[in-house]
């Protein structure tokens, strides 16, 4: 991968955050990284399509998300920065644990345009990195993460009970038919 330009970056305003995870990396794919969902109305789906994929959210009308993240190692292998984040002023620092669903800010980009060549020196690939720097929060709903002493057995009604015993039955009875159709097939 060859750089064709310098990096450049970008601050895109006025999002909803969802799903913060920018406190510890996570590896969702095989690739340790830090990651943020951003969401936003329709009539910004244009300008949003610059920085990644954007899909509509599921049950809720002219809603749409965008995924933006950063690779938690560089090429090299050594450790990332980690995204910065600070609040209402670039002095406040906020803990990226607690940035709830619903929260609301900017985010700065770094943009980088690449190219792939192949063994020939062809171009097989162009296009633009896109990578999150640094988030500000300037409404935050708190995440308050739940501990297992929160977790009772009063929480559950009967019929949520029920319903996942009966799931987990038929579970256990689709496996066993499988095994037996299985059993049947020659060989």
């Amino acid at each position: 991968m060859a750089n064709t330009s310098e990096a450049t970056n970008v601050v895109v305003k006025n999002l909803t955050f969802f799903w913060a995870k920018l406190g510890k990396p996570v590896e969702p794919f095989g690739t340790l990284q830090w990651e943020l969902q951003v969401r936003f109305p329709k009539d910004r789906v244009e300008e949003m399509e610059q920085y990644g994929t954007v899909k509509a959210v599921e049950g809720e009308k002219n809603t749409f998300a965008l995924n933006l993240k950063k690779k938690a190692l560089k090429n090299d292998g050594s450790a990332a920065q980690p995204i910065e984040v600070v609040g209402k002023t670039a002095d406040e620092v906020i803990d990226p644990r607690t940035i709830g669903n619903g929260s609301v800010g900017n985010v700065k980009l770094m943009l980088r345009d690449y190219e792939i060549k192949g063994p020939n020196g062809k171009v097989t690939k162009r296009g633009t990195q896109v990578m999150l720097t640094k988030v500000q929060v300037k409404n935050l709903v708190k995440y308050t993460p739940k501990t297992n002493n929160d977790f009772d057995f009063d929480d559950i009604s009967e019929e949520q009970a029920d319903r996942a015993e009966a799931v987990a039955k038929k579970s256990v009875k689709s496996k066993r038919a499988a095994k037996e159709e299985d059993d049947e097939i020659p060989f």
